[in-house]
């Protein structure tokens, strides 16, 4: 087993998929570092890290099927991807399917998960690894701390109005300002909340800084990261990947510094007042101004309303159940109960064909 203890892992999350996306489609473009694309499974399984060190014998086996039975599920039937092939080829499935008799070797999922981005950056020819993540449901990033070896955090900030208008277009993300809100606000005060307890292993961009000053700060972000140039810019594997995908579509053109303040002429000044009245505080905090005047003694008013909302919509349970997948998959792998497997083949996967890598 290699070890990858000395060489630091680089998360890069936000609050707006396409924003932590493009960046991390530059990054890969500027700098030797493997992204693959987004794999929604390390604070999941997180969660139960703690089954496999009383599994015995044959944990990593278990391991190593259950992820990969969450990444097909979430590749092939969560991303609805035209072509799959193009992203498989540029996911973590892609490794597993390759060395899934080194990956068993493993002890525990810390050292399996070290492992797969290490092997994963290997056959892409890089030399450093890192994964973008964002989650509607925040993930509090102690729980990617615990699993992966000296990780360092690169935090894109977007506007909270923006973000929204974003997120509710998502058939899986909130469907409310008030939801939307609430759940920005939390994103961005607890990335930086961690930021200020590890000043040494956080960087924080605002999105709309990296629009106006792409080179000067694709420069820091390598400094601090220490990562090192590549000579070629002719594209990404990243980009390649996600070529199909509708939200993607930017990640092919030029940097577009008017790419943001949509929600100037998007949304409308009553959803406007009310996004503020909840995060209006962050909204200040990250540089932002408000639009409207502070409307803070409707505050917990406004959060009741959004909290009814979210109960009322049914994505809010399939994110919720979709966290702890990974007990189901786990389980029904070691107790062989072919039924659970049946039931997730036929109603979450639906019968689509897993493409093998030949």
């Amino acid at each position: 087993m290699s070890d990858v203890h000395a060489t630091p892992f680089v998360l890069i999350t936000g609050n707006a998929r396409s924003g932590t996306t493009f960046v991390s489609s530059q990054l890969a473009r500027k700098f030797d570092i493997a992204i693959p694309v987004e794999s929604f499974f390390i604070p999941h399984f997180e969660r139960y890290a703690g089954l496999f060190s009383i599994l015995g014998r044959g944990d990593s086996r278990l391991l190593a099927q259950a992820v990969q039975d969450y990444l097909e599920i979430s590749l092939y039937a969560g991303t609805r991807s035209p072509a799959p092939q193009s992203m498989l080829l540029n996911s973590l499935l892609s490794t597993i399917y390759r060395q899934r008799a080194t990956l068993s070797n493993c002890h525990g999922y810390s050292e399996f998960l070290n492992e797969l981005f290490r092997l994963y950056a290997e056959e892409q020819g890089a030399s450093r690894w890192g994964e973008k993540g964002m989650n509607y449901e925040l993930e509090r990033l102690e729980r990617y701390d615990r699993c992966l070896n000296h990780m360092k955090v690169l935090h894109i900030v977007r506007d909270g109005r923006d973000v929204a208008l974003s997120w509710m277009r998502e058939w899986f993300g909130p469907k409310s300002v008030a939801e939307s809100a609430m759940l920005w606000r939390r994103h961005v005060l607890h990335y930086r909340a961690w930021g200020n307890q590890n000043p040494d292993r956080y960087f924080e961009v605002r999105y709309e800084d990296f629009l106006a000053r792409p080179d000067s700060i694709l420069s820091a972000i390598g400094m601090f990261f220490e990562l090192n140039p590549i000579e070629s810019d002719a594209g990404s594997t990243l980009t390649d990947s996600l070529r199909h995908e509708v939200w993607a579509r930017n990640l092919r053109r030029p940097i577009m510094k008017e790419n943001s303040n949509k929600w100037i002429r998007e949304m409308s000044s009553r959803d406007v007042a009310l996004f503020e009245s909840i995060a209006g505080d962050a909204l200040n905090r990250f540089g932002y101004s408000p639009a409207t005047e502070s409307r803070y003694s409707k505050l917990f008013v406004r959060r009741l309303q959004g909290y009814v909302l979210r109960l009322a919509d049914s994505n809010f349970y399939r994110r919720k159940i979709r966290r702890h997948l990974p007990l189901v998959l786990i389980v029904s792998r070691l107790i062989a109960y072919r039924f659970v497997s049946f039931l997730i083949d036929r109603f979450v996967v639906r019968g689509v064909r897993v493409v093998e890598v030949k």
